[in-house]
């Protein structure tokens, strides 16, 4: 045990010398993430496969706790954002699993809030407005499974607007706002 520890604060103290040294990357804005520095994505990782395993037990709200904290370890990495937004809609939000329509709603509601969230601090943002395009595509095609304010056109036609901002922003390299 007494190795391991060694190890770690090696690891972390190595993290420390390095993140100024890490090429084309902010330091990450949690107070967390300044301190494990380029580990934070390898420990977000991690946090990640724990999330799975709560959402495999049935531990939801565990899960969303641990999900929390893994975006806060890598706040620029995309993956997380994405992961964390289509297990809402997709599989939070389905009919299998959520038997009322507007509960639906909510799930993919909170989904696109997660986008949201992220496309503030992520490296590359056009991938999160994009999977917002998707997600309302999803909506909009979905027979009213997931009932959705001014109807499935309105859906699609927010669909429409969020891929053509994902290109926007992806030609011009812009953060979105």
């Amino acid at each position: 045990m007494k190795h391991v520890r060694r190890w770690v604060a090696l690891g972390v103290a190595c993290a420390l010398v390095m993140a100024p040294l890490a090429p084309g990357r902010e330091v990450p804005p949690t107070p967390l993430g300044r301190l494990l520095g380029p580990i934070g994505s390898l420990a977000a990782t991690v946090q990640w496969v724990r999330v799975d395993a709560e959402l495999d037990a049935g531990r939801p709200q565990r899960a969303y706790a641990l999900a929390e904290r893994a975006l806060a370890l890598a706040p620029a990495d995309e993956g997380g954002w994405l992961h964390l937004a289509r297990h809402l809609a997709y599989q939070r939000g389905s009919p299998e699993v959520e038997p009322l329509p507007a509960r639906r709603t909510q799930w993919v509601n909170k989904a696109l809030a997660v986008l949201a969230r992220g496309e503030a601090g992520v490296d590359q943002p056009h991938l999160l407005r994009f999977e917002r395009g998707l997600l309302l595509l999803h909506v909009g095609l979905s027979d009213g499974a997931v009932p959705w304010p001014g109807g499935t056109d309105a859906a699609l036609e927010q669909a429409a607007a969020a891929m053509e901002e994902a290109a926007r922003l992806h030609s011009n390299g812009k953060r979105a706002n």
